[in-house]
């Protein structure tokens, strides 16, 4: 098998460093995922299966079966060793990604929230970090869609992942 393209064990490396509790495969797939999302600018599993495997030069299914293990609990999984990935452990450490990002002398962070409906299907609460004309997703969570009740709880539990993540004199 040939090396991984560079740029993409470059990548796989800064993401291992910022999420440092993510095991290496988890990680990995982690990376191969917002590598390929990045490069296509879209993010259909079919479209970032059958770009990582032409890079990678594996069959487009088994890079797909890969990617969709990812996001499965861990009873759904094959192999003893297989976890869960709980993606709310990953949010704090985006946010300091993304504030390690922003200029040195930043005292202050802009925060959007937006409900973004898919279809009839489901509804995704987002908390953004607002950054030159640029909402970076930081935090989220799926609802279903056209079901009653209140937003307010999900909002407020998303933002309490960032209690005590920045210096108190920002704003």
């Amino acid at each position: 098998m040939p090396p991984y393209p560079e740029s993409i064990t470059c990548w796989a490396a800064e993401v291992n460093k910022h999420f440092h509790h993510l095991s290496r495969p988890e990680a990995w797939v982690l990376a191969l995922w917002s590598y390929g999302v990045q490069g296509l600018q879209c993010c259909g599993q079919s479209q970032v299966s059958a770009f990582l495997a032409d890079l990678l030069q594996h069959k487009v299914d088994a890079v797909r079966q890969q990617l969709r293990e990812w996001t499965w609990p861990k009873q759904a999984k094959a192999g003893d060793q297989r976890q869960e990935v709980a993606v709310s452990t990953c949010f704090a450490d985006l946010l300091a990604w993304v504030v390690s990002g922003l200029a040195p002398d930043t005292r202050r962070l802009a925060l959007a929230l937006d409900a973004t409906s898919l279809k009839d299907t489901v509804v995704v609460l987002t908390l953004s970090v607002l950054d030159c004309g640029c909402a970076i997703p930081i935090a989220w969570h799926v609802l279903p869609a056209n079901r009653s009740g209140a937003w307010k709880p999900h909002w407020l539990a998303l933002v309490a992942h960032f209690r005590g993540c920045l210096p108190a004199d920002w704003q």
